[in-house]
């Protein structure tokens, strides 16, 4: 299943024939990584997470349904990504706001778009923190222009 440009260029999922589980490249490790370098960008990275959502199935409460497997990071099902691409999504509306008044890159992270979501999706021990993630998105919202 190809995903077009989003967190790496090696990013395949693969997914059981019963879809219970999906195991996945680093791409949904619901840490916040998006290799620009490599071709990834924020909104490739979001439609990986919306096909995934497409065929994760819920289950009752969300427990017990699809298992998301990521290739870095805990164990999630539908619910976890639902909130991850939320979060991405909201970050992304924040930081195109602000570039899009004109704001560069220094004050943007002075505002700190991430603020409410770093406790949870901050350094993950991957390295990718919170103003690694606000410079990936910026560069890639700032391009629109």
């Amino acid at each position: 299943m190809s995903h077009g440009p989003r967190s790496t260029t090696l990013d395949s999922p693969v997914a059981t024939s019963m879809i219970s589980s999906v195991k996945l490249p680093p791409c949904a490790r619901c840490t916040a990584a998006i290799d620009i370098p490599s071709g990834g960008g924020v909104d490739g990275f979001l439609a990986s997470l919306n096909k995934l959502l497409a065929i994760a199935v819920p289950n009752y409460l969300q427990e017990g349904g699809t298992y998301v497997i990521p290739g870095h990071g805990r164990i999630s099902d539908e619910a976890d990504v639902v909130e991850y691409r939320d979060m991405v999504t909201i970050v992304r509306a924040r930081i195109a706001a602000l570039a899009a008044k004109g704001s560069p890159l220094a004050q943007v992270k002075a505002a700190r778009p991430t603020l409410d979501y770093d406790a949870r999706y901050g350094d993950g021990g991957n390295g990718w923190t919170p103003d690694k993630f606000i410079e990936a998105i910026y560069q890639n919202v700032s391009k629109r222009k």
